[in-house]
């Protein structure tokens, strides 16, 4: 993967290549590719915006949070496919620098502060960023095809 270039969303296409020695990679291996890629080009565009100190697991829990109300650790663990002690771990690192609170009413209650709803308000400008890109880079009439059939995939 490239820094971030004049696309505006941080990665090359060449980065998402689909054949290696000579074999088409498995769907479940660009999927993966595809999806980290994402996730790297929206944490370039929140790290340029401040937000330099945030991890992948650390934003990966953060807008897991609902913006709107708190959430019980263990269920935030869930959303994110973590063990409840990882969860805590990166929660306690979040509530230092400032992106989470927990509920004074309730020792399993966390939830996003001022900073922390900042970040997944901006979250969302970079995931339709990145979306722009990739319409962009496939043609939209692809795009949302591919949108079509991962959707059908989650349900």
């Amino acid at each position: 993967m490239t820094g971030a270039g004049s696309n505006g969303a941080g990665t090359s296409p060449g980065s998402l290549t689909r054949v290696t020695d000579g074999q088409e990679l498995p769907m479940r291996v660009l999927l993966y590719r595809a999806f980290r890629t994402a996730e790297d080009q929206v944490l370039a565009q929140l790290h340029k915006s401040g937000f330099d100190d945030l991890t992948r697991a650390q934003h990966h829990l953060l807008v897991g949070l609902d913006s709107d109300g708190r959430v019980e650790v263990g269920e935030l663990a869930h959303r994110a496919g973590i063990a409840e002690p990882t969860a805590r771990a990166l929660l306690a690192r979040l509530t230092q620098a400032g992106y989470v609170v927990a509920d004074p009413d309730d020792a399993e209650g966390v939830e996003l502060s001022d900073r922390g709803h900042e970040v997944v308000t901006r979250t969302r400008t970079a995931e339709s960023t990145v979306e722009q890109f990739w319409s962009d880079l496939l043609g939209a009439e692809l795009f949302e095809q591919v949108r079509v059939g991962l959707t059908r995939l989650n349900d």
